[in-house]
C-alpha cells in the first residue's frame, strides 16, 4: 500500500470511528459465536461417541424372518472388521397397564455384551415373568417398580412371548433414545427364556454387531464408509446363509412329513391287525353285540391315530407350499433385478460411447493447441530477434547523436546564443513513433527554443556531414523496423489471447470429460457389485429349487 493510500485509510477511520468500531465489534461477536457453536458441536459429538462406546452400542442390526442360528453368528464374527456379534429376539406387541391405557412396545431379550442400558431405578429382570421398561414408557403409562403390565401380540404369527403378564422390576435409558427416529420406540427388556422361537427352529430373530470402528467418530464419513463396506460383506454372506437356511427348513419339513407318513402307515397296520383280530374273535364269540363293541372300539382307536398322522402330513405339505411360494417370490425378485441390470448396462454402454467421442474431440483439440502453441513460440523467437536488431540500431543511433552534436557545436554561431543539443532519441521518442523530420524538429526547435530559421541553418550545416546522412538513414530504418515490430507484437498478442481462450475452453471440456469419466467409473463399479449380488442370489435360488424338486 502506498503512503498516500495509508494516510487516506487512517483519515477515513478517524472520520467514521464509531462505524469502524461497530464493524469490528460485530465481526468479533460473530466470530466468537461461530467458534462457540463449533466447539459446542465438537463437545456434543465427543460425548456421544464416548457414550456409545461405554454402552457397547451396536454398529449394525440384522433382523431375519427365517431366524438366526449360532452358525450364522459364527459366520458373521469371521467377517473382516467385525469384533463381536450377539443374537437377540425382539417383537412389537401391545402393552396395557392396570388402568386400561395401551401403547405399542418393543419387547426385546436381554443381551450380555452389546447394547448395554443405563438403569434409572430398580434392577434388570432376574427371572421369567419380570421386565424392565424404558423411562419414557414408565412416564407414559405411569409405571413403577412392582406394577404389572399385560402384553398381547399385534398378530397371531408374532405370539412368541410365553408370559402374558410382566412385573416391572426397574426403568432404564437405552442408547436407541439418542438416535434420530428411534427416540419414540418404547423398549421393554425380558429374560431370553420368555421368548419361545421353537416354531422357527432358531434361537434368535435378530443379531447385534460391533465393528472395529470404536476409535472413529460415529458421525464422520470415515465411519459411514467403513460400516457400508462391512454391511456389503454381511449382505453377501446373508444371501449365502439364507440359501443354506432355506435348505435346512425344507429338509426339516420333509422329515416331519416322513414321520407323519410313517405314523400313518403304522396306524393303518394297527387298523389291519385290529380288523384281523376282530374277525378272529368274531368266530369265537357268538354274541353279535359284544363283537360289534370290540370292533368299534378298535376302529375308533385306529381312526384317532390315523387323524393325527394326516394332520402332521397336512402341516408338512403346507410348509412345502410356503417354501414353493418363497421360491416363486425370489424368482420374481431375480427377474426384476436382471431387468434393472440390463437397463443399467445399456446406459453404461451409451455413456462409454459418449466418453469415447469426447475423448476423441479432446485429443483433436490438444493437437491443435500444441500446433498453435508452437506457432506462437516461433513468432516469439522472431520478435525477440527483431527486438535485438532494434536495440543494436538504437545503440548505433545513440553513438551518431553524439557525433551530430559535435558537428552542430563546430558550425554554431555564438551570436545565436547557447549551442543547441540533439538529445537522446530514447528520451524524446516513445517507441520511435516520430518520423525523422518530426524527431529532429522536435528535439532542436521545441526543446532548445531556437527559431525555424536557425533550425534550417543547423540542418544545412549538418547535412554536409556524412554522419548526419547516416543518422538519417539509420533512423529511418529504425522507425520502419519499430513499426513492423509493433505490428508483429500486436499480432502475437492477438494470437496469444486466442490460444489462451482455446486453452481455457479445452480445460473446461477436459474437466467435464474427467467428471463424466469419474461418474461412469462409479456407475460401472456399482453395476459390477449388483451383478455379483445377482449371481449369488441366482445360485441360492437354483440350489433351493433343486432341493425342492428333488423332494
Amino acid at each position: 500500500m502506498k503512503r498516500t493510500q495509508f494516510k487516506d485509510a487512517v483519515r477515513n477511520i478517524r472520520r467514521q470511528i464509531v462505524s469502524f468500531i461497530s464493524i469490528v465489534l460485530v465481526v468479533t461477536l460473530g466470530t466468537s459465536a461461530f467458534l462457540a457453536f463449533q466447539f459446542g458441536m465438537d463437545s456434543l459429538y465427543g460425548k456421544a461417541n464416548r457414550y456409545y462406546n461405554e454402552m457397547q452400542y451396536r454398529d449394525i442390526e440384522i433382523q431375519s424372518t427365517r431366524g438366526i442360528t449360532e452358525k450364522d453368528l459364527e459366520a458373521v464374527r469371521k467377517i473382516d472388521g467385525v469384533t463381536d456379534a450377539e443374537g437377540f429376539t425382539a417383537v412389537d406387541m401391545i402393552a396395557e397397564n392396570s388402568g386400561g391405557e395401551r401403547t405399542t412396545v418393543h419387547i426385546a431379550s436381554q443381551t450380555d455384551r452389546i447394547d448395554h442400558v443405563t438403569l434409572k431405578s430398580g434392577e434388570l429382570p432376574q427371572r421369567s415373568g419380570e421386565c424392565a421398561v424404558a423411562q419414557q414408557l414408565a412416564e407414559s403409562l405411569g409405571l413403577k417398580e412392582g406394577d404389572r403390565i399385560t402384553v398381547t401380540p399385534r398378530r397371531e404369527s408374532e405370539d412368541f412371548l410365553t408370559a402374558k403378564e410382566l412385573t416391572v422390576r426397574g426403568t432404564f435409558l437405552h442408547p436407541n433414545h439418542f438416535r434420530q427416529g428411534e427416540s419414540d420406540r418404547f423398549e421393554v427388556l425380558v429374560m431370553p427364556e420368555d421368548l419361545d422361537l421353537s416354531t422357527l427352529e432358531a434361537p434368535y430373530l435378530g443379531m447385534l454387531i460391533r465393528t472395529d470402528t470404536a476409535d472413529m467418530d460415529t458421525f464422520s464419513q470415515e465411519y459411514a464408509d467403513r460400516i457400508w463396506k462391512i454391511e456389503r460383506e454381511i449382505s453377501l454372506l446373508g444371501k449365502e446363509r439364507a440359501s443354506m437356511r432355506d435348505a435346512e427348513l425344507i429338509a426339516s419339513a420333509r422329515d416331519r412329513i416322513a414321520d407323519g407318513e410313517k405314523k400313518l402307515a403304522e396306524g393303518k397296520a394297527q387298523l389291519d391287525a385290529g380288523q384281523t383280530e376282530v374277525e378272529e374273535n368274531a368266530a369265537k364269540i357268538s354274541d353279535a353285540d359284544v363283537q360289534l363293541k370290540i370292533a368299534t372300539a378298535k376302529l375308533e382307536l385306529a381312526k384317532a391315530q390315523l387323524d393325527s398322522s394326516e394332520s402332521e402330513i397336512t402341516d408338512g405339505k403346507k410348509q412345502l407350499e410356503d417354501a414353493k411360494k418363497a421360491l416363486d417370490d425370489a424368482k420374481k425378485q431375480l427377474d426384476s433385478a436382471r431387468k434393472q441390470l440390463d437397463d443399467a448396462k445399456a446406459q453404461l454402454d451409451d455413456g462409454a460411447a459418449e466418453l469415447e467421442a469426447s475423448e476423441a474431440k479432446l485429443r483433436e483439440g490438444r493437437i491443435q493447441l500444441d500446433e498453435n502453441r508452437q506457432k506462437l513460440t516461433d513468432a516469439e523467437v522472431e520478435l525477440r530477434a527483431g527486438r535485438a536488431s532494434l536495440d543494436t540500431a538504437e545503440t548505433a543511433i545513440e553513438t551518431m547523436t553524439g557525433m551530430i552534436n559535435a558537428v552542430i557545436r563546430d558550425s554554431w554561431n555564438p551570436a545565436f546564443g547557447d549551442v543547441p543539443v540533439l538529445h537522446s532519441v530514447r528520451d524524446s521518442s516513445d517507441n520511435y513513433t516520430l518520423t525523422y523530420d518530426d524527431l529532429t524538429h522536435h528535439l532542436l526547435v521545441d526543446e532548445n527554443g531556437i527559431s525555424e530559421e536557425q533550425y534550417q541553418d543547423i540542418i544545412a550545416a549538418a547535412e554536409v556531414s556524412d554522419v548526419w546522412k547516416q543518422f538519417r538513414t539509420e533512423y529511418t530504418k529504425l522507425y520502419d523496423g519499430e513499426k513492423q515490430y509493433q505490428e508483429g507484437y500486436a499480432q502475437y498478442q492477438d494470437g496469444l489471447s486466442q490460444w489462451t481462450a482455446a486453452q481455457s475452453e479445452y480445460d473446461e471440456g477436459y474437466a467435464q470429460y474427467a467428471a463424466g469419466k469419474a461418474e461412469y467409473d462409479r456407475s460401472l463399479a456399482l453395476y459390477q457389485e449388483k451383478e455379483t449380488e445377482y449371481k449369488v442370489g441366482k445360485s441360492a435360488y437354483d440350489a433351493n429349487l433343486r432341493a425342492y424338486e428333488d423332494g
